[in-house]
């Protein structure tokens, strides 16, 4: 591993920047380094590189929102919600909205298959909404 006297392995970090699998920002985060000071190594010793195209970790942001979406789903259901009212249907159908937008937009992101199968969460948070909403007796 070759290092430098600050303990960051450039040479891994060069490799890593050059692949472009990944954010510049992700990459400074594992690697504990400023996007500065990786700016600033790239320019002197003149890393052969792509250019930055820094910008949102989108597939991270993707994930974010299923992780809030599942919140919602779980804060709803641990409220009550055992009345019948519309607005109680609409929320739950904005939701089944959302997820599916999502699952859109992960699949946009992250290059994936459409045909591919949804994860024991995913199915989870599904089969969870249309529970609900068969209760509200919504068709």
């Amino acid at each position: 591993m070759l290092e430098d006297d600050d303990g960051v392995d450039w040479e891994r970090v060069r490799l890593e920047v050059k692949l472009g699998e990944r954010t510049r920002n992700a990459i400074c985060g594992e690697f504990g380094i400023t996007m500065k000071r990786l700016a600033e190594r790239i320019r002197i010793n003149k890393w052969d590189v792509p250019e930055d195209v820094t910008g949102p970790d989108f597939a991270l942001v993707v994930t974010q929102l299923f992780f809030a979406l599942e919140r919602q789903v779980r804060h709803l259901t641990k409220v009550e919600m055992t009345g019948s009212g519309e607005r109680e249907v609409a929320t739950l159908q904005r939701l089944t909205a959302t997820l599916d937008r999502l699952i859109a937009l992960d699949r946009q992101v992250t290059g994936r298959k459409p045909e591919r199968r949804e994860s024991k969460d995913m199915k989870e948070l599904r089969t969870r909404i249309a529970k609900r909403l068969d209760e509200l007796e919504v068709r």
